[in-house]
């Protein structure tokens, strides 16, 4: 059986740099609620904006 490795690799990175672009799509929003915070925003303000967007 022959293998043809660097298709294989090539593969195996196409679905893992799939998956750490689905992960940083669903932190940027809490990453930029922590910046906010660190930047003196209210949490309670936070919160309800938090509520409001409905995540």
């Amino acid at each position: 059986m022959i293998f043809n490795i660097s298709n294989m690799k090539g593969k195996k990175m196409k679905k893992n740099l799939e998956l750490v672009k689905k992960i940083a799509q669903s932190e940027s929003g809490r990453i930029g609620y922590v910046i906010a915070w660190l930047f003196g925003v209210p949490v309670s303000l936070l919160f309800i904006i938090f509520l409001i967007r409905g995540h």
